[in-house]
């Protein structure tokens, strides 16, 4: 690792998710019980691609309702 340089990071809340309480072992309970509830933020490349949950690239409503025309 150098200073300076992007990364990739995912920060996980396991409180996000009940089924994944109590934690007394994060990489088990990531393996066994983790869903994408539990991404709270994600950077790739130095970039903010999952904010508070929600992606920062795609707009979820306006998703939703092209998808709604197509049914």
């Amino acid at each position: 690792m150098s200073v300076g340089r992007r990364a990739d990071l995912t920060v996980l809340r396991f409180d996000r998710d009940f089924a994944c309480l109590p934690v007394t072992d994060p990489s088990a309970s990531l393996l066994t019980t983790g869903t994408p509830k539990i991404v709270d933020t994600v950077l790739v490349d130095g970039e903010v691609v999952v904010s508070d949950g929600c992606s920062t690239r795609i707009e979820v409503a306006a998703l939703t309702d092209a998808l709604a025309v197509l049914a």
